[in-house]
């Protein structure tokens, strides 16, 4: 990417079931390697059949794994914010809306207000801020009331 004229980009969530992204951050910014400056969130939040639980298939048809995090209520919300943290997120992303994989409409909103306001408030004690993925007006509104810093695909 640095060779191709990007000097700095932001990550925002990736497919990677751990944090590779992120271990390439680290590799450029101790020197190990040449590359554009980044910012990484490491995985989605979604919720139990929001866009980001991909798991569409019955069990007898095998598993799938997801590549965001699926997490329902506060607490766990709570828990997937710190462990974005700990491995090195800078950004938490969540799915406020679905996604184009989703097994419903993908406008419809699918975090609670209390699930969403526990996420920007545990990322911003940790002083991260929060990336929405949001398709519909009613999504970007919600996450506009709860705080969270940027929209994306709006």
């Amino acid at each position: 990417m640095l060779h191709h004229g990007w000097t700095s980009i932001r990550v925002a969530g990736d497919a990677d079931q751990f944090y590779a992204h992120i271990d390439i951050q680290r590799a450029i910014d101790s020197g190990i390697t040449h590359g554009p400056r980044m910012t990484c969130a490491g995985h989605y939040l979604s919720t139990t059949g929001g866009g980001g639980d991909i798991q569409l298939a019955s069990e007898c048809q095998g598993c799938f794994c997801a590549d965001g995090k699926v997490v329902d209520g506060p607490e766990e919300v709570r828990k997937a914010v710190r462990e974005e943290i700990k491995y090195g997120s800078e950004w938490i992303k969540v799915l406020v809306t679905g996604a184009f994989m989703s097994s419903k409409d993908p406008k419809i909103v699918h975090f609670a207000d209390d699930e969403l306001r526990m996420m920007v408030s545990e990322a911003h004690r940790l002083g991260v801020k929060v990336m929405a993925h949001a398709h519909s007006a009613e999504g970007i509104k919600q996450a506009l009331r709860v705080g969270i810093t940027s929209v994306e695909h709006g």
